[in-house]
């Protein structure tokens, strides 16, 4: 695949099988069923983590106005908030302080931000495709003929079967991140949604359902629902040729444009509008049992026969291209104009999908409400060691054509009055997805191992970037900026948010833009370390749960709940543009995930996944095409880096 980002292979794991899985038999069953046997149970650190903890109030006024600073550009307005804040840490917010730490008290069992935070995305009503949903592009086997799709998915949907199988079994070993001298565990919570799990849309508050007793998976191809089961009566799975005889069946199957139910596009709507159209559609007995079928899927692959990227021969194209087919489908260029005459080929309810393209490449699509992009990195990088080792199906291997008869198809029932909706559904997110614009950016120059040398953070150098290219675009605006940090250490831990956007990046964009000719290089390189220094302290303290703002997203629910939204804190204009996050970014390429995206966080925003190993940069830039031009900053982050090189190189 063109312009992977060679990012590390995941660690090895222990796997030290007697004889070859692929020939499975009853004598080895435990074996092909398990993806490891660890002596350490998967939940052996769970009741001891240590809980979220809860900042103190000080700290979090004084984080909060450090955040402020770089984007509050009008004076008075600051200082009224300075006024606010300081009202606010004597006053409401100690009140608000103390009933926290006693909800707090009752949750032992969990974290103070976890519920309402789960909550948060349940209860927003904007549909989850382009607003939520990201993506991730996973790395090709190194073993060219193993990227065959139906080779290729059915060896990923073995190993995700053992994974599910050792985890439930309670013998999948723990994540944990190593150092030198020790190890520190990872919530596993998140994992009991990988499977068998789906989001389902209701009137003003959606809720999660899972089906620890699935043994079906769905596999939609060209906007069709087929479905076979992976597991046998025991819980046991099938045999290697059978799922791979399965999959090949129905990606080697016939489709007519013609006579499908299109019902793929509703889950595209807002989410009351889908609840309320799932509710009609209901009330045929048929569909209770196709739901059923659809809800309750071990998980989805998503065969996308009709795409293939090796025609586009520019790679930055092509890169483009894979990103757009994973984030929403639908691909609507002239080049995929086959695909018009199909349904949406995704479920964008489900806990994660995997994609399977014509030319082999492979990406998963994951509703983001009950997992995190770390947790997600950390599942597939186990996916890929154990796959690309095991190889249960190789090449060559026989198509059982006796197992045709087990896959069978989802069809709906849809009344004649109702399918105007779906019509509807369709052309609303053809014209949003035809707004999203992405560009990927590149740069071999700077890379961890450079950097490293460098004495420099990777992470910050990055948003450096970020804001100099903002910084150049806008005339010398400091945009409100968002960094998602894993709290996985703490128990049902989720994000903190990092406030990337500061005083020292602010300086030096100034330096850089503004008045460069007054500086000799020593001060810009001095500008580049404060900014990494800065940059690293962040991080730190928003991995120890030590941020602000999901300290102050709590305090804001408990005012909410007890009738006080009036709370000047959280209605002065500076928490509004503090907020409205321009820049919304995450590092999401890792281990043996070699891309990934989402779109923007607001209207007038750009969405900013990024990555890198020794090599090279990588980052996916979203943008809507209507407010914001993703050309003119993918070419300021360029420009940055470069810039960013020359000082380096030259002090």
């Amino acid at each position: 695949m063109a312009l992977q980002i060679n990012l590390l292979k995941g660690r090895p794991f222990n796997m030290n099988f007697s004889r070859s899985l692929k020939s499975w038999s009853t004598n080895n069953a435990d074996e092909y069923n398990n993806l490891m046997k660890s002596n350490i149970p998967t939940d052996y650190y769970q009741a001891s983590l240590p809980q979220l903890p809860i900042p103190r109030l000080d700290l979090s006024c004084q984080r909060y106005l450090n955040a402020l600073r770089p984007i509050i550009s009008n004076d008075e307005q600051f200082t009224k908030t300075l006024n606010i804040v300081g009202s606010f840490k004597i006053g409401i917010g100690q009140q608000l302080q103390n009933h926290l730490c006693e909800k707090n008290r009752a949750l032992r069992h969990t974290s103070y931000i976890a519920d309402d935070w789960m909550d948060s995305y349940l209860s927003s009503r904007l549909s989850l495709p382009l607003n939520f949903n990201p993506f991730l592009i996973l790395r090709n086997d190194p073993v060219t003929e193993y990227n065959q799709p139906c080779i290729k998915a059915a060896n990923h949907l073995i190993s995700c079967l053992r994974y599910r199988r050792s985890f439930i079994e309670n013998r999948l070993e723990p994540d944990v991140k190593k150092s030198k001298d020790k190890e520190i565990p990872y919530d596993m919570s998140q994992h009991q949604n990988l499977f068998g799990s789906t989001r389902i849309p209701a009137l003003n508050l959606d809720f999660l359902q899972t089906y620890p007793d699935s043994k079906h998976v769905i596999v939609m191809k060209r906007g069709r629902f087929y479905y076979f089961n992976a597991l046998d009566d025991s819980g046991n799975l099938k045999t290697p040729n059978y799922i791979y005889s399965c999959l090949k069946y129905i990606w080697d199957k016939p489709d007519e444009p013609g006579n499908c139910h299109k019902i793929s596009w509703l889950p595209c709507l807002p989410r009351d509008d889908w609840a309320r159209a799932r509710t009609h559609l209901l009330e045929n007995p048929s569909n209770v049992a196709n739901f059923a079928l659809i809800d309750s899927a071990l998980t989805f692959i998503c065969f996308d026969v009709d795409v293939d990227f090796d025609d586009i021969t520019n790679p930055k194209k092509q890169r483009e291209a894979y990103g757009h087919n994973a984030l929403h489908g639908n691909l609507s260029s002239e080049q995929f104009a086959n695909l018009q005459q199909f349904p949406l080929n995704r479920w964008f309810d489900k806990s994660f999908s995997t994609i399977f393209t014509k030319n082999g490449a492979s990406a998963i699509n994951f509703e983001h409400s009950w997992v995190d992009g770390a947790t997600m990195s950390r599942f597939y990088d186990r996916i890929y060691a154990d796959s690309t080792k095991n190889h249960f199906v190789s090449p060559g291997d026989n198509f059982d054509r006796k197992v045709c008869g087990e896959v069978k198809e989802v069809t709906f029932k849809i009344d004649e009055g109702f399918k105007p909706h779906i019509e509807a559904a369709k052309r609303a997110h053809e014209n949003q997805t035809n707004k999203l614009e992405l560009n990927y950016i590149q740069d071999c120059r700077l890379n961890s191992s450079y950097l490293k040398s460098k004495k420099l953070s990777t992470d910050s150098i990055f948003h450096l970037a970020f804001q100099m290219a903002f910084f150049k675009i806008s005339s010398g605006q400091t945009p409100a900026t968002y960094e998602s940090c894993s709290t996985a250490h703490f128990k049902h831990g989720r994000t903190e948010t990092i406030r990337a956007a500061t005083s020292s990046t602010q300086k030096a964009c100034k330096m850089f833009h503004v008045s460069r000719e007054k500086y000799v290089l020593n001060d810009l390189r001095s500008a580049i370390n404060e900014s990494s220094q800065t940059h690293s302290a962040l991080v730190k303290e928003a991995s120890l749960g030590q941020g602000f703002d999901r300290h102050w997203f709590a305090l804001k629910k408990i005012a909410e709940k007890q009738g006080m939204n009036d709370v000047s804190i959280f209605k002065d204009q500076s928490y509004q543009i503090a907020n409205h996050f321009i820049l919304s970014t995450s590092l999401l390429f890792a281990g043996n995930i070699t891309g990934g995206g989402y779109g923007p966080a607001v209207s007038d925003g750009f969405g900013l996944a990024y990555g890198y190993d020794d090599k090279d940069l990588g980052v996916f830039c979203s943008n809507w095409k209507d407010t914001r031009n993703g050309v003119e900053f993918a070419q300021a982050v360029e420009e940055s880096f470069k810039d960013i090189h020359s000082i380096l190189e030259s002090t």
